[in-house]
């Protein structure tokens, strides 16, 4: 027996209709693994290295803009002798204990008179300090928020 023709026909509508889904939805998966898992697409994270660009371009410039603010010994001069109150007592104390040793060997031991920040603010003793010890500068900018 031949088999006819709409049976022919028909069967293979069945198959095409059951395998149309399976198929589509594979391209569909395979479509969207390629893009998902491919470290190479570049729609995978633009937004994450977008804004990590973002924020180091921001802390860059502030870094900049921080550096020319003090960039001078006038302006740090005055930043120590303006903001020297932030400090608490305690670390006055500490670093002014500090100060008066630098100030003592700035003055090659020979100083009598008085000690107080103003004498510290001295540009030619901040030149001292900045080349005998920086760090003493360091840590008192970095407790007056500079």
């Amino acid at each position: 027996m031949h088999p006819s023709f709409k049976t022919i026909f028909g069967l293979a509508i069945v198959s095409i209709v059951s395998v149309s889904p399976a198929m589509a939805d594979h391209d569909h998966h395979d479509h969207f693994d390629r893009h998902v898992n491919n470290p190479y697409d570049s729609r995978n994270g633009a937004r994450e290295r977008y804004q990590q660009a973002m924020h180091k371009a921001y802390r860059t410039n502030a870094i900049k803009q921080e550096q020319r603010r003090y960039a001078s010994w006038e302006a740090q001069r005055s930043a120590y002798q303006n903001n020297w109150r932030r400090a608490n007592a305690a670390q006055q104390r500490q670093y002014d204990a500090e100060m008066r040793r630098q100030w003592q060997a700035y003055h090659h031991n020979q100083w009598n008179g008085s000690y107080s920040w103003n004498n510290y603010s001295d540009p030619a003793f901040l030149n001292y300090l900045h080349k005998s010890n920086p760090s003493l500068l360091t840590r008192i900018g970095n407790v007056i928020g500079m």
